[in-house]
């Protein structure tokens, strides 16, 4: 059936397939070296001076082990990556001067097997037009890998938001159930400090350009420009802590609060009963993540349906800051709510 082709079929095969024309020209050498996931390119500053371009780099992650167990990789530690501007590695020269050095995200020296990487880049130094960046890398034994690539646009005052170069399609291709809460989907500008019908707005965020006023907590989120029939959507999935999350700077309170609220928008894909969501914060910096709520699949909501207006209150009396976090708690990298 098409449900079948769509939902099981292609997802499976279509990474494998991917990877094959990654690996063609050197296929025994090639394989031997670490495979790059999630490349994004996303708007660092509100005047769109920077962008940022990040990606996870593995020596021992497979493109299709979730079914396949028992196959076994290299586990060699990243020794560098590589971000090129328009030009494939394979004719790099050594002329060429649009190439920089990734490095990883927590700033320390390359010594893992995996290493969330990313570097930060001013649009002057990128002319205006469509634009494709090829990043490789090498382990510590001197292997490189596939080369993974994304494309993006600079305009002369902003950066747009990119689509992938690999033809891999955002989760499941259904339009979301007319059962919503009656949102029209119309987009809101992202908004700091201003006030709303008398109350205090901390912060308001539409994912239009990115994760703006959010960060990614790693490699199981994502932005979208449009998805499920919504503009400006961020997705988590899996259930791999902090790399499932998104988190919002820090918002001074300066003990001006005795609460504050939270309201979104929230759609379900492949969350099964054992799949959960939470709202979480942490105040003052100097404690653990705390979970306000969770949202269970098959009880606390249905699949493939949007919901609008979710509004929790959190506790936040006495304190001087605070940070909120939506983390997913699913089972595989099926497992999304956006």
């Amino acid at each position: 059936s098409c449900k079948l082709f769509e939902e099981e079929i292609v997802p499976s095969n279509l990474p494998a397939l991917i990877y094959a024309a990654k690996v063609a020209k050197k296929p025994f050498t090639l394989g031997k070296g670490p495979d790059v996931f999630d490349l994004r390119v996303s708007r660092d500053s509100a005047a769109n001076e920077r962008i940022r371009v990040s990606a996870l780099a593995s020596d021992s992650r497979m493109v299709n082990i979730k079914n396949y167990p028992k196959f076994t990789t290299g586990k060699q530690h990243i020794k560098e990556v590589k971000l090129y501007l328009d030009v494939h590695p394979d004719n790099d020269d050594g002329s060429i001067s649009n190439v920089w050095i990734m490095n990883p995200t927590d700033r320390k020296k390359y010594n893992n097997v995996e290493e969330d990487i990313d570097i930060m880049l001013s649009t002057s130094e990128i002319p205006p037009g469509k634009h494709t960046f090829f990043v490789q890398a090498e382990d510590s034994n001197g292997y490189l890998g596939p080369v993974s690539s994304i494309f993006f646009d600079v305009t002369e005052s902003s950066v747009s938001q990119p689509s992938e170069a690999d033809p891999i399609a955002p989760p499941n291709n259904e339009e979301p159930n007319s059962q919503g809460n009656g949102s029209d989907g119309d987009s809101i500008d992202s908004t700091i400090g201003s006030n709303i019908a008398g109350d205090s707005m901390l912060l308001l965020e539409n994912f239009a350009t990115g994760f703006g006023a959010f960060n990614s907590g790693g490699h199981d989120t994502r932005c979208y420009k449009r998805l499920k029939g919504r503009d400006g959507v961020a997705r988590i999935q899996d259930g791999n802590i902090d790399q499932s999350s998104i988190y919002t700077n820090k918002l001074m309170l300066n003990h001006s609060f005795s609460s504050i609220k939270v309201t979104f928008s929230f759609f379900g894909l492949s969350m099964e009963e054992d799949d959960k969501f939470c709202l979480e914060y942490i105040l003052d910096e100097n404690s653990e993540w705390k979970k306000r709520k969770c949202w269970r699949g098959f009880v606390d909501f249905e699949n493939k349906v949007w919901y609008d207006n979710t509004s929790i209150k959190i506790n936040v009396e006495d304190a001087q800051s605070v940070r909120v976090r939506f983390r997913c708690e699913g089972s595989n990298n099926r497992d999304d709510v956006l």
